[in-house]
């Protein structure tokens, strides 16, 4: 069952933000959820439904937020788009899109919503950010852990995709993340 997420759509903002300072709500992605409601994976990805759409998808560090890898949802949110379909994504939020290729392994479904496998979003945080910390490092962890994948596999997935960009820089990172 899709955790109930409420939008400005659902109520007024001004009853929203009432129901929020009461304790009633917490802000989450682009709605409010209910204090009952568990944080938990399905919850981000619904209250993210409404950007994301049917093919548009969640990707590095708004992934890894989802996924429950880091804390605080990324601002701008990160999505991606599927290279040969020309999709241009309206939001009314900062959004940082790219135009990716992608096998359908390296995507899933979470309360309808398409974001990358812990797996895929390992291997964008490893290749992306040129200021790799600790943060990211805490995060690539974090999805080893609810991927369940064995060391070594994040490295062998980067050895296969080697004509992407800054494959060898994640490498790097990935075999000292990797390692036991």
């Amino acid at each position: 069952m899709t955790p109930r997420v409420l939008f400005p759509g659902d109520l007024p903002l001004a009853e929203l933000a009432a129901a929020r300072l009461d304790g009633e709500v917490f802000r989450i992605g682009l709605g409010y959820g209910a204090m009952d409601e568990l944080d938990d994976t399905a919850l981000r990805a619904a209250s993210l439904a409404p950007l994301l759409g049917d093919r548009v998808i969640a990707e590095g560090r708004t992934a890894a937020w989802l996924w429950g890898a880091v804390e605080r949802e990324p601002e701008p949110v990160e999505v991606c788009v599927p290279a040969r379909e020309r999709v241009r994504p309206h939001s009314p939020v900062p959004l940082r899109v790219r135009e990716v290729v992608l096998s359908p392994a390296d995507v899933v479904r979470l309360a309808g919503v398409a974001v990358t496998t812990p797996l895929r979003t390992a291997m964008d945080l490893v290749r992306l950010p040129p200021d790799f910390g600790p943060t990211e490092r805490a995060a690539v962890r974090a999805l080893r852990e609810r991927g369940g994948w064995e060391p070594g596999e994040l490295v062998a997935a980067l050895a296969r995709r080697h004509r992407v960009p800054h494959v060898a820089r994640a490498l790097a990172r990935a075999q000292e993340l990797d390692a036991p």
